[in-house]
């Protein structure tokens, strides 16, 4: 037990500072400081978002059938981008209606639970489709995780940097 004393001690230590260190804005409102909002730059990121994936897929896997594989990158990607918005609408955020929560909320669509949203719904129908198309399931696999990853990176930073808002 005392070999792993010095490894956890950095990593509570570490846990400590990330957590300890963030600012605070209770009772304060945000707003939106850029006339563009995340629901304005997403028309972008989505199509950026399908050429890289459909174009990684069929290159790294060697996927013949473009339009199989475009389709299934298509229905994932939309399943995906869609699931923040429905348990938006699902759970909003008090007291505001759907619209004012976008306007009125730092909501950004994409971060780290997009992610977990992609990897739990998007790489499943994909890989599910596919997986009798190519060589490697395995490979697939990774390929599909390593390009939502990209993607959804790519996404969030489009969204932050032409998103400005402030509390």
């Amino acid at each position: 037990m005392k070999r792993y004393r010095y490894l956890t001690a950095l990593l509570l230590s570490f846990v400590g500072v990330v957590t300890l260190t963030l600012s605070v804005s209770a009772n304060s409102s945000w707003r939106w400081i850029s006339e563009t909002r995340p629901y304005d730059v997403l028309p972008f990121v989505v199509v950026l978002t399908l050429v890289v994936e459909i174009g990684g897929l069929c290159a790294l896997n060697q996927i013949g059938q473009i339009h199989k594989c475009g389709f299934y990158v298509i229905l994932g990607n939309l399943l995906s981008f869609a699931a923040p918005y429905i348990l938006l609408r699902l759970f909003p955020a008090p007291p505001y209606e759907f619209a004012q929560t976008l306007e009125h909320t730092p909501f950004y669509t994409v971060g780290a639970a997009y992610l977990v949203l992609t990897v739990l719904i998007e790489v499943p129908v994909v890989y599910t489709a596919l997986r009798k198309t190519v060589g490697s399931r395995k490979q697939l696999l990774v390929t599909l995780l390593c390009l939502n990853v990209i993607t959804t990176v790519l996404t969030a930073v489009a969204e932050r940097v032409f998103c400005q808002g402030t509390w």
